[in-house]
């Protein structure tokens, strides 16, 4: 069993800030993720045309959650904090990703601009926007 590090835990304190600190930086980092979080950050700042439903707050609340238990684990780690950052905070905050764009998305609907943004189409070219198809089953079909 390992003995206790007096060292470690005077540490402590000042963790908190550090990885905070670099974690926003690195989430702004246009190198690494482009405009992804700051584009996720601003869309979830939209303001909603309807009270959020009770399985999206509990999706925010768990994606809250979960990023929180991942930069606290950076908190209370005994290795070294940047090595520790370096290494791992890219492959956590991936993991993230997938639901916070869904979370976003969703947030776009609800706060209306999407609906604004199919009327501004519709007013500009006339016509209803159609989808692409998605294999070629209409050359397919035409032959």
């Amino acid at each position: 069993m390992a003995a206790f590090q007096w060292d470690w835990l005077r540490q402590l304190g000042a963790r908190p800030w550090e990885v905070a600190s670099y974690g926003l930086l690195d989430c702004l980092r246009s190198s690494m993720w482009n405009l992804t979080w700051p584009c996720i950050a601003a869309i979830m700042l939209l303001r909603r045309k309807q009270p959020v439903p009770n399985d999206i707050l509990f999706a925010r609340v768990l994606t809250g959650i979960v990023a929180a238990m991942f930069f606290g684990i950076f908190v209370v780690t005994p290795y070294h904090v940047y090595w520790q950052l370096i290494t791992a905070l890219h492959r956590l905050v991936l993991q993230l990703l997938p639901l916070a764009w869904m979370l976003a998305v969703e947030q776009l609907v609800a706060s209306g601009w999407v609906s604004q943004l199919q009327a501004t189409w519709l007013r500009t070219t006339g016509t209803p926007a159609t989808a692409l198809p998605l294999s070629n089953d209409s050359a397919r079909r035409a032959a």
